[in-house]
């Protein structure tokens, strides 16, 4: 064989080997999808039918805290704050990978107001070859967790 050959083969081989991916960060389509997959999540919290919130979320949520104490978790926070009536979309960040294991990678933040006093909470989303979209975290705290909780400007009711 000669030189030429084994250098075309091995750039072959090392071409093969490459992954390609694009990056898309905060692209508004995948902002609107997390916003529509958490406004549902609370919806379903609001009416208290905790069992609608389970399909949003991953499954390696659901092996760590199955829905028995997913639904005291649920019940503790509303007995402490109050029953869920607004929440206000503050931020939301998304990061798209797309290559052969294409990834959508999210994090959305919310004041909620609720009966007894106000949370600041924090979802963060991912979807794995287009799989939906589901919540793999969900915080709840009694102080802002980014500098702009607090300084919401729309506020959405559920009805």
């Amino acid at each position: 064989m000669n030189r030429t050959a084994i250098y075309i083969f091995l750039f072959s081989l090392c071409l093969g080997a490459c992954t390609f991916s694009t990056t898309r960060l905060n692209d508004k389509k995948d902002q609107d999808q997390t916003r529509q997959v958490a406004e549902s999540f609370y919806k379903a919290l609001k009416t208290k039918t905790y069992a609608k919130t389970y399909p949003f979320l991953a499954d390696t949520f659901l092996k760590v805290t199955d829905t028995s104490k997913l639904n005291r978790f649920y019940k503790t926070y509303e007995d402490r704050m109050g029953t869920i009536d607004a929440v206000e979309f503050l931020k939301c960040e998304t990061k798209a990978v797309n290559s052969n294991n294409s990834t959508l990678t999210a994090v959305i933040f919310y004041t909620v107001k609720r009966s007894l006093q106000t949370s600041y909470e924090r979802l963060l989303l991912q979807s794995v070859n287009g799989e939906p979209l589901k919540i793999v975290r969900y915080d709840i705290a009694e102080k802002p967790m980014v500098a702009s909780q607090g300084q919401a400007k729309k506020i959405t009711p559920l009805n």
